[in-house]
């Protein structure tokens, strides 16, 4: 009977944690590219997943930050405001081919990456990101 040993399963949380990175597809769901020719690269975005421990510790601090507002009477509807949100950018390595005017490249910062997930012309990249953090199985394909 081999059933499920603890002591050598994989560390889920770990190899998660390492990171995915996913080639966008555009809202005709077409891959995205930037640059002509040769030169011409993925729209792409890093990203840690569900199962990661950096994910993990989001959760718990969000949960801590609502059971405090709780306690003191506080409205809650504020508190989870943008939890969703939060819990990507903290899990965002990085990202690469997005732009704010011709030329004009968007390094990846924790601003950046929380103004691209909000704005209302990047709710299919948002999409995207999020199914590609709880899709496990690409985390452990090799390859």
């Amino acid at each position: 009977m081999q059933g499920f040993d603890l002591s050598t399963a994989p560390d889920l949380g770990a190899i998660e944690d390492e990171g995915q990175t996913i080639h966008l597809q555009d809202e005709h769901d077409e891959p995205m590219y930037y640059g002509e020719g040769t030169e011409k690269k993925p729209v792409t975005w890093t990203v840690k997943g569900t199962y990661s421990n950096t994910y993990l510790a989001v959760l718990k601090a969000q949960k801590r930050r609502l059971g405090k507002r709780l306690r003191i009477g506080q409205d809650v509807a504020d508190a989870t405001e943008g939890n969703d949100v939060e819990a990507i950018v903290k899990c965002t390595e990085g990202f690469d081919g997005f732009f704010m005017g011709p030329g004009k490249k968007l390094p990846f910062t924790a601003e950046n990456a929380m103004a691209i997930l909000t704005s209302t012309r990047a709710q299919h990249l948002r999409a995207q990101i999020e199914r590609a953090m709880g899709d496990h199985e690409r985390f452990f394909r090799k390859g």
